[in-house]
């Protein structure tokens, strides 16, 4: 239903997050969680002591694991297709939601190269704990996991959402880590290339990214070489969560390089703070999404 709405209207792809944080919505050879130990989760009880991420784990698995289950992501993709919309998926590159809690109880959204690995875990700023790309393994694991959805599903494009969350390599190696992400990009470029020779068309790799050439480098994404080196097809300069203007579109586009350039906006202008931040949080009106456009 989500998908049939957009019958009619002026959007022409459909990005698909295939995952509710770390956890795969489809059954997954990479991070098999639905064949092995989501069946055998118990959540806490009672109920009323359950974390947001219990709530979250238990709906999913409530519907991956029903005996009339049909694949979430095949479902919208043909759905996408009879309304003549493309279909990508935009995977997280390192959601590090709820992983604050790994020292008192762990999230079981989490997966395997998180939980099994604390060594390669990165501290973000806000206390959150991701993956650190300086490690081969990270590297090799998320490019596996995005060889897998590319191999299984006949999408017409693939994006990096860098942005979910924008913490990749400690801040004394961002150098070196710049360098290890360019050859990481370079790598889904040959896949999607790789797999459109056998599919007779083009898959286009889009990149999720800070809104200014500096903030993208300050973590460590050389959109400049992508850009130049015409890995990308798309780069979504993103303000993260909130709405803002402040989007240097004209900057980024000016670098040599064919790719289109996109400025997002969201669904929200103002974040609350505390238990409840998301109940409290400003909507982003029809009238703020045109005049922003």
């Amino acid at each position: 239903g989500y998908v049939q709405e957009l019958s009619g209207s002026q959007i022409d792809v459909l990005m698909c997050c295939p995952t509710a944080w770390r956890l795969p919505l489809y059954y997954s050879k990479v991070n098999p969680v639905w064949q092995t130990c989501g069946q055998k989760h118990q959540a806490p009880t009672p109920v009323s002591d359950w974390k947001y991420f219990d709530k979250v784990f238990h709906r999913v698995k409530e519907y991956m694991l029903r005996e009339d289950y049909e694949d979430p992501l095949q479902i919208t993709l043909e759905t996408a297709r009879q309304i003549n919309v493309k279909f990508f998926f935009s995977y997280r590159m390192n959601d590090h939601h709820y992983s604050y809690y790994n020292d008192k109880r762990m999230s079981p959204t989490m997966d395997p190269i998180w939980t099994n690995n604390p060594n390669m875990r990165l501290r973000s700023d806000n206390g959150h704990y991701g993956m650190n790309y300086m490690h081969q393994e990270v590297r090799d694991w998320y490019y596996s996991v995005i060889e897998e959805l590319v191999n299984n599903y006949d999408l017409d494009g693939f994006e990096l959402d860098f942005m979910r969350s924008p913490h990749y390599f400690p801040k004394n190696k961002i150098k070196l880590g710049t360098a290890l992400m360019t050859a990481f990009v370079r790598q889904v470029r040959k896949l999607l290339h790789k797999t459109a020779a056998k599919r007779g068309k083009r898959l286009k790799l889009s990149v999720r990214v800070p809104w200014s050439v500096e903030k993208c480098l300050e973590i460590g994404l050389d959109v400049k070489a992508w850009k130049n080196e015409e890995l990308i097809d798309m780069i979504n300069i993103s303000s993260y969560y909130c709405t803002s203007p402040e989007l240097q579109i004209e900057a980024i586009k000016a670098l040599p390089g064919s790719a289109d350039i996109y400025g997002e906006v969201h669904f929200v202008t103002y974040q609350g703070s505390g238990e409840l931040a998301s109940n409290v949080n400003r909507r982003t009106t029809p009238e703020i999404y045109k005049t922003m456009a």
